[in-house]
């Protein structure tokens, strides 16, 4: 299953345009990210209004990004692909990151994390991205976007995407 998961990651690449946008979260200096380790760097951006800076010193941390509950943007998601993306540069970083989504559906808690797609060493703005798949008549109540981050450095994260998809839509070249 997650070779399968990795092959739709690589094969979506590029082609995201097509997706319907549950939340794009502008960052801005009004973002307010609940850890010490996060601050707004106005300077350093992907878009050009300022990004959020995490610097690590070497522990592992989970950075909790944003949440989604109880929301209308929740309510038509069963069967659905779901694809969490961010943008990523990194300074003086030495181990990895990954994105993670957590969703509960009913009365349960599930993750996807984007291990075959990680954040490592020194790396100019590049776009990574986890997935996740919610089946029909699954509830979903809340979605958690996180960092997970084992390492040393920095890390700017800007423009920062949650994307949805029926899974009927998905064409052939999404689904192997």
């Amino acid at each position: 299953m997650k070779i399968c998961r990795l092959i739709v990651l690589l094969l979506l690449g590029g082609c995201l345009n097509n997706y319907a946008v549950i939340k794009n979260y502008e960052v801005d200096k009004n973002d307010i990210i609940d850890s010490p380790l996060a601050l707004f760097d106005a300077k350093t951006s992907y878009d050009g209004n300022g990004s959020i800076l995490i610097h690590n010193n070497g522990n592992i941390k989970k950075i909790h990004l944003y949440s989604i509950e109880n929301s209308n943007d929740l309510s038509n998601s069963d069967n659905s692909y779901l694809i969490y993306s961010l943008y990523a540069k990194t300074k003086d970083f030495y181990g990895y990151a990954f994105l993670e989504i957590r969703c509960a559906i009913d009365d349960k808690e599930f993750f996807s994390q984007g291990i075959y797609n990680k954040i490592t060493d020194n790396i100019k703005w590049k776009r990574y991205k986890t997935d996740f798949i919610i089946k029909k008549n699954e509830n979903l109540k809340k979605i958690e976007l996180n960092l997970i981050i084992n390492g040393k450095g920095k890390i700017w994260i800007d423009k920062i995407q949650l994307l949805k998809k029926e899974l009927k839509q998905l064409n052939k070249k999404e689904v192997l």
